[in-house]
């Protein structure tokens, strides 16, 4: 039975993986393309979108906007992903 199994997981990949590997390039060169099409952005686009670019006003009312239950089920979602992988590692 894992014989069987191992062998249709190798056909299942040599189909799959030609896919892949032309996926990953076409995305690569559309990323290149598109970074050398459009304009460069500005520092006022770029404010605020990282967590280090953040002015300390928007460090405040980011934490002041998050409340209890907002933390309570974003560790929920940590602890089952981490679980899952636990359990399927």
């Amino acid at each position: 039975m894992a014989r069987l199994f191992t062998r249709d997981l190798k056909y299942f990949y040599e189909g799959v993986r030609p896919f892949c590997l032309f996926l990953f390039f076409f995305t690569m060169a559309l990323m290149v393309v598109i970074s050398r099409v459009t304009p460069k952005a500005g520092e006022k686009q770029l404010q605020g979108l990282t967590c280090f670019s953040q002015s300390p006003e928007q460090v405040a009312e980011t934490r002041k906007s998050r409340g209890f239950l907002d933390v309570v089920t974003s560790l929920i979602v940590v602890a089952f992903c981490v679980a899952f992988y636990i359990y399927f590692w």
